[in-house]
């Protein structure tokens, strides 16, 4: 059987979970639905638990921590040459620095810095030419 990444239809996992409950054997259920047996089990306990045979949610969308931009925006301006670890000390909530990082991408902000040579460096590198 090959693995699928959609989730199976209630109608067929409400098929797999009668014909087994009315008796058949596992192996026999899952060879005519071509389903996993570890697939009828989980749907069978699932059934008797009242818990329901629907696919459990994938994935979703997770609300950001930082919803006030503007207000966002103006403690990034002021503090512009911090460190994310330095930022998220300083902000009110509860942020971590991915959380700080991605804001700063939304507003379209980078947080590279331009690569400078300094003047010593560049002393060094011509005496030795």
């Amino acid at each position: 059987m090959s693995h699928s990444t959609k989730s199976y239809s209630n109608d067929l996992r409400r098929r797999v979970v009668d014909a087994r409950l009315s008796g058949m054997p596992v192996a026999e259920v899952s060879a005519m639905f071509q389903v996993s047996a570890d697939s009828v089990y989980r749907w069978v306990k699932r059934h008797q638990n009242a818990w329901g045979i629907s696919p459990k949610q994938r994935g979703g969308y997770k609300k950001p921590k930082i919803t006030d931009m503007e207000k966002f925006e103006a403690f990034a301006k002021a503090h512009a040459h911090s460190t994310l670890a330095r930022m998220k000390e300083r902000w009110e909530g509860e942020v971590s620095e991915m959380c700080l990082s991605r804001t700063l991408k939304r507003l379209g902000w980078t947080r590279k810095k331009n690569k400078r040579t300094t003047a010593n460096a560049t002393r060094k590198s011509a005496k030795r030419s």
